[in-house]
Order: C-alpha cells, then structure tokens, then sequence
C-alpha cells in the first residue's frame, strides 16, 4: 500500500486504480431511497475512467467529473468531529487535483444531499445545483469558512487561515439532479490533493407519540346523597 502524505488522505492503491474489496458492490439500480429514517447512506465508487468515476448513491446512479487530474479512489478517515453524520475511517473518497472544476450528475433527482470534503484547499467554491431547487448550508467542519452570495452558494475561505486546507461538510436541503463545483482554482499550478464524496440523509424520523392515558377525574352525580360533616369532641 502506498500512502501519500496528504492531510487525511490516504492512498490505498495505484493512481486510476481501485483496489479490490475497498469499494464493495455498487448496489443495484432501481433500490432507490433505501436509507432508513434518520440514518445516512454513503456513497459507493466504481473504478475511475479517465477523468470520470462512476459510482451510487442510495440506489441512484451518480457520476464524478473532473477538468485536470484524477487520481483515483482512496480511503479516508471520517470518523473526526469535522465530519457530521461521520462516516468509517476507510470511507471511499474521489481524489484530485485541487485546480480542477467538477461536475456531478445523478441519473434521477437526489434530495438531502451531503457534500463532504477532504482536504479542501483554500479557495472561493461557487456551487451549481440545478434539476430543482433548495439551499446550502454548512453542516459541520469548514472551520471559518462562509456562505454567501446572492444564491447563498458560494463558499470563501478565511482571510487569515490557520492552514492551507480544511475538512467538512456542506448540506443542500433540496432537491437537485446536477451540481458544479467551480474553484478560484481553476486552471492554477495548485496540483495539490483534495477529495470529495458523496451521501444522503434519510428521511426525518415519525414523531413519537405517548402511550400514557389521561388521568381520570371523579365527579360526583348532583342526584346523590350529602356527605353529613363528622364532628369529633
């Protein structure tokens, strides 16, 4: 196993190739929304193609796409507190070049989308979703970076970073069949590392209801008796 020294990165085979038994079986096409209320379903990945990667997200096709250089598929922790809901501490990430655009498709509209981040450089990000409607919040991590802009979709980075890169994830509360991830990047020098993947959150759990009955109350029937006063002496 070569492991390449890229924050949490870690390089489980290759560049392009998908090392055997990380990724498991895609799931079959048509189990859409299998995801139980309240839980959350993580991406899985096929084997890269060129710049492309195919892969499943709840029963949904889903493809990655990226402008300059793909590096493969690789294991990366996200189990820490940046990361919420976490996930494994192998969990398949698409890794790539830091000056790439990329394009995400999914073959039939996703909702809760979770977009997390590995790695993720210090750059603006404009995020492009179409195919429905919805918002961008930030879910966890991403220390001191903001959403703004008009559409709330545009990501920018602190002025004076601790560091060169952060960990999180973001969150569109919608529904979306597309989205375009642009970077200040773009076209640069800064071949530098960053991943990302891909999940859903189920659907909200019902509500619980009680099971305790209302207390009772006695009433006394205005027909009975009077209750003569008992006197002591």
């Amino acid at each position: 196993m070569v492991v390449r020294q890229r924050r949490s990165i870690v390089r489980t085979g290759l560049a392009g190739v998908v090392v055997a038994g990380l990724l498991g079986v895609m799931a079959a096409p048509g189990s859409v929304g299998a995801v139980e209320p309240g839980q959350v379903a993580f991406a899985t990945w096929g084997e890269p193609e060129k710049l492309t990667v195919p892969g499943d997200l709840d029963g949904v096709g889903v493809t990655l796409e990226v402008t300059e250089t793909l590096d493969g598929v690789v294991a990366a922790d996200l189990s820490g507190a940046e990361f919420d809901p976490p996930g494994a501490a192998d969990t398949p990430v698409v890794e790539f070049s830091a000056n790439s655009a990329v394009t995400i498709t999914f073959d039939s509209p996703v909702s809760n989308l979770l977009l997390y981040s590995v790695s993720l450089r210090r750059a603006t990000y404009t995020l492009t979703a179409s195919g429905g409607s919805g918002s961008w919040s930030v879910q966890s991590g991403l220390e001191n970076f903001t959403l703004g802009g008009p559409g709330g979709n545009v990501l920018s980075p602190p002025a004076d970073p601790a560091t060169d890169f952060t960990d999180g994830v973001l969150r569109y509360s919608g529904t979306l069949t597309e989205l375009v991830i642009n970077s200040s990047e773009e076209g640069s020098l800064n071949f530098s590392a960053m991943g990302y993947t891909l999940a859903v959150l189920g659907p909200e759990p019902p509500p619980t209801t009680s099971t305790t009955q209302p207390a009772t109350t006695s009433t006394t029937s205005p027909d009975a008796a009077p209750v003569a006063p008992r006197y002591t002496g």
